[in-house]
C-alpha cells in the first residue's frame, strides 16, 4: 500500500486546482494508493503537526494492510507521519529534505534529527546526502543509488527516433528534463546555446515549472529553437532521449536526479554540474561532462565539445550506458533494499514464527 499526503486545497488558482483533483484513492501499476489531505502552510510551515494530522488515517492503514515495514521518502515532512505506529521504519533521504529544509530553522533541525533518530535504518541516495544526514546526527546511513527503468531508457537509433519527432537528422539536439525553474540552471542552459549559435541548436525542454513561460520569452529573444513538451510520461521521454545528441542539467543543487540516471543508461552523453551526488556517477571526461554551477562558459564549451566530437560523444554515452547498467536501474535498486529490509526484518519473521509455533 502506498499512502501519500496531499495539502488541503482552497478553490483558488491553477496549482490548487490540481491538489483538489486528487483523488481519495487510485491505483498505479496494481499498487493501491490512499491520499491523506493535510493542512500545510508555504514553506512547510506546521510541517511539525503533520504526524497529529495523519495519525488516524494512517493508524487505519496500518490495521488495515498490517506491514512488516513502513517506508518513507523524504526526512521532511514524510518522515514526520511515519513515526509511532508500532511498526520499523526505514526512512530514504532524497535531496532538499537532507540538505535545505532541516537547516532552514532550529524547528525543522530538531524535527529531522529526532525523526532519525526515531527510525529503524536510513537510506541516502548519494554520499553526498549521506554526509548530510550524519550531520544531523545518523550514525549509519545506507547509500542506495536512484535508478532508471531498463525497459524504457535504453540506446535507440537516432535517425528513428527523429523521424518520429519530426526533427531534422542534420540539426543538433539538446535535451532538458526537469523542474523548469531557475534552480535548475535552465537559464544558464539557454545563455550557454547562445554562445553556440554557430550550431543552430535546438532545445528539446521537458518538464513543467514557474519558469515556463520565462524561457520561452528568453529562447525567442537568443533565436533559440526551443521545443516545449511539457509533462510527459516515461516511453516518451525515452524517445526524446533516443533523438538527443546530448542531455544538459547544469542545477545549482541536487541530490542524486534519476533524470541522470536514465540519460545514461539511454546511452546519451550528459552535460551536468558539480553538484550534489552527480560526480559520484558523472566521472568528467569518461562517464560524461561535469562544469561548475552557474559558469555559462564552461558549459557552452562542454556542450561545444560533446555536439563537435560525435566519436568522443558516442564514448562518453557507451562509458555511461556501462556505468548505469551495472549500478542505476530500478532492478539494482530493488535488490540492495531487499537485502536492507531482509536483515532489519530478520527479527520480526523470527518473532512471526516462534508467535505461530506457540499457538498451536
Amino acid at each position: 500500500m502506498i499512502v501519500r499526503f496531499v495539502p488541503w486545497a482552497p478553490p483558488l488558482g491553477h496549482r490548487w486546482r490540481a491538489y483538489r483533483r486528487v483523488p481519495a484513492q487510485y491505483t498505479i501499476n496494481g499498487m493501491q494508493v490512499k491520499v491523506v489531505r493535510v493542512f500545510l502552510l508555504p514553506r512547510f510551515w506546521l510541517m511539525q503537526t503533520l504526524g497529529l494530522q495523519t495519525k488516524r488515517f494512517l493508524k487505519a492503514c496500518v490495521a488495515e494492510f498490517r506491514p512488516h515495514v513502513i517506508h518513507a521518502h523524504q526526512i521532511l515532512p514524510t518522515g514526520v507521519m511515519a513515526l509511532g505506529h508500532g511498526v520499523p521504519v526505514v526512512l530514504t533521504a532524497h535531496g532538499s529534505d537532507a540538505y535545505d529544509y532541516p537547516f532552514r530553522n532550529s524547528l525543522f533541525r530538531a524535527t529531522a534529527r529526532r525523526i532519525i533518530h526515531s527510525v529503524d535504518r536510513v537510506v541516502a541516495v548519494s554520499k553526498f546526502i549521506a554526509a548530510k544526514v550524519e550531520a544531523l546526527g545518523a550514525h549509519r546511513v545506507d547509500v542506495i543509488y536512484n535508478g532508471a527503468d531498463p525497459d524504457v531508457f535504453f540506446p535507440r537509433d537516432r535517425n528513428d527516433a527523429r523521424r518520429a519527432l519530426e526533427i531534422p537528422s542534420s540539426r543538433k539536439v539538446v535535451l532538458f528534463a526537469g523542474y523548469v525553474g531557475r534552480s535548475k540552471g535552465i537559464f544558464d542552459l539557454i545563455a550557454a546555446l547562445d554562445l553556440l549559435s554557430d550550431l543552430s541548436p535546438v532545445l528539446l525542454l521537458v518538464g513543467g515549472g514557474p519558469d515556463q513561460d520565462a524561457v520561452a520569452r528568453e529562447c525567442a529573444r537568443a533565436g533559440i529553437e526551443c521545443r516545449a513538451f511539457g509533462v510527459v510520461e516515461q516511453r516518451q521521454l525515452g524517445l526524446l532521449m533516443g533523438a538527443a545528441d546530448v542531455f544538459a542539467l547544469p542545477s545549482y543543487r541536487e541530490g542524486l536526479p534519476a533524470i541522470l540516471c536514465e540519460a545514461m543508461l539511454a546511452e546519451v552523453p550528459v552535460v551536468a554540474s558539480r553538484v550534489g551526488g552527480i560526480p559520484e556517477i558523472v566521472k568528467d571526461g569518461h562517464t560524461g561532462r561535469l562544469v561548475e554551477p552557474g559558469n555559462v562558459g564552461a558549459l557552452a564549451r562542454a556542450l561545444r565539445d560533446v555536439l563537435g566530437d560525435p566519436s568522443g560523444a558516442f564514448r562518453l554515452g557507451r562509458a555511461a550506458r556501462t556505468f548505469a547498467a551495472r549500478h542505476l536501474t530500478w532492478p539494482e535498486n530493488a535488490r540492495l533494499y531487499d537485502r536492507l529490509l531482509t536483515s532489519l526484518l530478520g527479527p520480526v519473521a523470527a518473532r512471526e514464527e516462534n508467535a505461530l509455533h506457540s499457538n498451536r
